[in-house]
């Protein structure tokens, strides 16, 4: 066999660091170079998004219809299949079973959409809850007791460099908007 004794890995005497390997397939290389120089890539906001749009998309191609609706109509086919007599006994049968099996299969896939819904709303939860901590292990969240220390200190320097009374309270409204709280 060619090949079979040839070092690879760290054995390889053309190893360089390991990060992009040969192994890669090629459809794969492009992306993975993209994924690989992104400054951004432990961040999860893309996904959540990626997977919030594939949520809408599922629950708009859900039916608009109660399921009581749904079971109505199996109802009303089982009973048109029932109360089939006569010459056209045959053909009305054959509708009424082919409309039952529709119902039956308009309810599984109707299921099987809730079903994926609840999937991606926990994938949606998880991705979340590690962004957030991604945030705060990275320092780029802040707790309420340093935005307020910062917007103390940003307040100071207004009311240092700006002396008229009017923009002083156009900035303290809006400033005390943003905070939630009234003015004082």
């Amino acid at each position: 066999m060619h090949g079979g004794a040839t070092p690879s890995g760290i054995a390889s005497a053309n190893f360089k660091h390991g990060k992009s390997s040969a192994c890669i397939p090629a459809r794969l290389q492009a992306h993975y170079l993209e994924a690989a120089s992104d400054p951004n890539i432990l961040s999860l906001t893309s996904a959540i998004a990626l997977l919030q749009a594939r949520f809408w998309d599922v629950l708009s191609a859900t039916s608009q219809e109660e399921s009581g609706a749904l079971w109505q109509a199996l109802h009303d086919h089982a009973q048109t299949y029932r109360n089939a007599y006569g010459k056209d006994a045959a053909q009305t049968r054959e509708r009424a079973l082919n409309a039952i099996l529709d119902a039956i299969d308009a309810g599984y896939n109707e299921r099987a959409a809730w079903q994926e819904l609840r999937q991606i709303t926990q994938e949606i939860r998880l991705l979340k809850e590690s962004e957030r901590k991604h945030l705060v292990d990275s320092q780029q969240m802040i707790s309420v007791q340093q935005a307020m220390v910062m917007l103390g200190a940003v307040t100071h320097i207004i009311r240092t460099h700006v002396t008229d009374p009017k923009a002083l309270d156009g900035i303290s409204r809006e400033l005390a908007q943003l905070v939630n709280t009234p003015p004082k």
